[in-house]
């Protein structure tokens, strides 16, 4: 399945593992503990709400707003609805339509066909015995019958009786039958009659109610309803509604459910934090941070938001990770990653309110865009301890700013000034002791686990290029000469690097440590030797390994001080590939059968910008030394250049077309303008080291 020697571990990349899909999962890991955390706090304290639920205790507004009071207005609705009976309309043609069925009734004879339109409303036996009256009997009848319809439909319609009340309507009728004083049958007949023909003249009409009843409720607003800090939402005991319970989440009150939603959203931003950051590292060239870094970063903003939080000083958080973000990465990425990081929080921390959202939001991105120019570039612990306190005082004065626009209306007590302090003044004093104290702590952390991040602070890039460092006072003492010859490059890099807009206290420090292995065999470098050269009388061959053996050497004792990776990368990468074939050419001239490989260095070549721009510099510096340059006599002052520059700028150009041409830049994308940049800058500092000390003669006046 597997060549031979090889076994499926062997095929597995245990850097990229390491470097990329391992920071990924502490990311995750760390960002769900977080809120499991917050949850499990939540459920020990017991004071969170339930819909549907008694509540806890009595919540009251924290900060003002206002909403639309739905429930009171669904309520009103209802009570509209309920008042609206119906709608009563009346008949204003009921005694001439009764007049026209009477006659028409009169009119009618036994052999009259049965399906009239007047008539149908009547029972057949009723009909019939109407029919079979005499017509005297029947014209009294039908008249008594008009006369009192006529006198029902006027009670009708000024009692207001509508189709229903059927009692009533009876009662009614009945009475204006007896003030006629007609014989029982008669009565009996009448009521008959006019119980079928005479129609109420006051009636509901159910489409008009149904109508009348939507615009009614249609006209009912919505209720807007503010709250000021310190009104009640719901007291103690009482049943959270659903509308309470919106009220109580844009307030910050925690409610006893699993926190899904931010446990969605941790997941997903650490699956989309990869692309984020191939954006951010296709424009910051070789100056990208570890996946380490990032992930630290992003866990310190969460975990210091957090804590805030749960301490109740909402806001505040957001500078320890911002802090760390300029002091372990350049600018632009520092920028994005601290404004990502800080506002990421807001999504990840359970229980806050809107106003608190806002406010956290604007100190987040407050903290990073400020801090751009204010915390950036740091040379020394004190200057970053200033910083922070200027950014911490900053930071609160929007913090109250923001708590006055949002909070209470002015109350003289909250602004007192003596014991006991003011509400006001003791907000002010927490969140500045908050965000002046966590960032100091958080740098004490960083300082322990920078190895392991894969990154290096500027703090402990100054401290390890200090001048009372171990390693560079034994190189002081032990090898003078590779000590100066360190300090020489260190400022020739730091010029070059200037120019080219790349981190010089980095490189600054590359160039202090680069040959700190010669410290193992001081004599057997040129620049310690007191003027015999000990290689003189050994073979090429040991030789060779002597110099070569100087990487190794200081990888070794890079490893016992602990200095950090990117400095150990300076000292395994700054001759790359190159070979020794001063040695090489040596060993052929004496007629030694030897393989050129075993005259150059393990390597590897130059990967980042900085390890190849120290390997130009010492190579030309190397055969500037080795030229004798001040030794070449000036031109005189009719030429455009002298001899020494002239020698100088063809070292540089030889120096740097050889390391193309033995591919040693290959991994780095260094640019034509790049190279041109460095020749010039290259050409003018040693022009400047190396010149004349000659004066002009003083001649006695004559």
């Amino acid at each position: 399945m597997f060549p031979s020697g090889q076994n499926f571990f062997s095929k597995i990349n245990f850097k990229f593992i390491s470097q990329f899909i391992t920071p990924l999962i502490f990311l995750l890991i760390a960002g769900v503990l977080i809120v499991l955390f917050q949850w499990l706090v939540l459920i020990r304290r017991g004071d969170s709400f339930t819909v549907g639920k008694p509540s806890p205790e009595t919540y009251r507004v924290i900060s003002q707003m206002r909403y639309d009071d739905q429930a009171s207005a669904n309520t009103l609705r209802s009570m509209v609805n309920d008042s609206l009976v119906g709608v009563m309309v009346r008949d204003v043609s009921a005694k001439t339509r009764l007049q026209r069925r009477l006659e028409a009734l009169r009119d009618m004879k036994e052999n009259t066909p049965r399906d009239s339109g007047y008539l149908a409303v009547f029972p057949e036996a009723l009909l019939r015995a109407v029919l079979r009256l005499k017509d005297e009997d029947k014209a009294k009848i039908l008249n008594a019958s008009y006369k009192i319809g006529s006198s029902y439909i006027d009670r009708l319609e000024s009692e207001k009786v509508f189709r229903g009340n059927t009692a009533l309507m009876a009662s009614i009728l009945w009475g204006e039958i007896n003030k006629a004083n007609l014989q029982p049958n008669d009565a009996n007949f009448v009521y008959q009659i006019l119980t079928r023909l005479g129609n109420l003249t006051v009636k509901i009409d159910d489409d008009l109610t149904e109508l009348a009843r939507k615009a009614a409720i249609e006209d009912v607003p919505v209720i807007d309803r503010k709250l000021e800090p310190g009104d009640v939402i719901v007291s103690k005991g009482d049943i959270v509604t659903t509308q309470t319970a919106v009220l109580l989440r844009l307030q910050g009150y925690t409610e006893d459910v699993f926190p899904v939603v931010q446990l969605i959203v941790v997941i997903l931003f650490t699956l989309m934090m990869p692309l984020f950051l191939n954006i951010l590292k296709r424009g910051a060239g070789e100056q990208k941070p570890t996946w380490w870094c990032v992930a630290f970063i992003m866990v310190t903003a969460w975990s210091c938001e957090t804590l805030a939080t749960r301490l109740e000083i909402y806001g505040a958080g957001s500078l320890a990770a911002v802090n760390i973000a300029y002091l372990c990465l350049p600018d632009y990425l520092a920028f994005c990653i601290a404004m990502m990081a800080a506002v990421s929080g807001v999504f990840v921390i359970t229980s806050h309110a809107v106003a608190q959202q806002v406010t956290l939001v604007v100190l987040s991105s407050f903290a990073a865009i400020v801090g751009f120019y204010v915390m950036r570039n740091s040379e020394s612990r004190r200057q970053v301890t200033r910083r922070i306190i200027l950014m911490a005082f900053l930071m609160t004065l929007v913090k109250m700013a923001i708590r006055t626009i949002q909070g209470p209306p002015f109350v003289r007590d909250n602004f007192r000034l003596f014991i006991p302090l003011g509400e006001f003044w003791q907000e002010a004093g927490l969140f500045f002791f908050f965000e002046a104290i966590i960032p100091h702590l958080m740098m004490m952390i960083l300082q322990y686990f920078e190895e392991y991040l894969g990154t290096l602070s500027i703090l402990s890039i100054r401290e390890i290029s200090h001048p009372s460092s171990p390693l560079l006072r034994d190189l002081q003492r032990n090898a003078p000469g590779t000590y100066q010859h360190c300090l020489t490059i260190a400022t020739l890099i730091e010029a070059v690097g200037m120019k080219l807009g790349m981190d010089v206290n980095l490189l600054r420090a590359g160039a202090y440590y680069h040959d700190i292995g010669k410290l193992r065999k001081p004599q057997f470098f040129v620049e310690n030797q007191g003027g015999v050269n000990i290689h003189d009388d050994m073979s090429p061959m040991l030789s060779s390994m002597t110099i070569i053996s100087h990487v190794k050497d200081g990888l070794e004792l890079a490893w016992e001080a602990k200095l950090p990776q990117r400095i150990r990368d300076f000292i395994a990468e700054h001759h790359g590939t190159t070979c020794t074939r001063y040695f090489y050419n040596k060993a052929v001239s004496l007629g030694e059968n030897v393989e050129w490989a075993s005259f150059c260095y393990p390597g590897p070549r130059p990967q980042t910008r900085e390890t190849a721009l120290l390997m130009i510099v010492d190579s030309v510096e190397a055969a500037v030394r080795a030229a004798n340059i001040r030794e070449i006599e000036d031109a005189d002052k009719n030429r455009e250049k002298s001899k020494r520059v002239s020698a100088i700028e063809k070292i540089v150009k030889q120096v740097i077309t050889s390391k193309i041409n033995e591919n040693q830049f290959d991994d780095v994308n260094f640019t034509f303008k790049d190279l041109a940049l460095i020749k010039e800058t290259l050409i003018s500092v040693l022009t400047s080291m190396y010149h004349s000390r000659k004066v002009k003669k003083i001649e006695k006046k004559k």
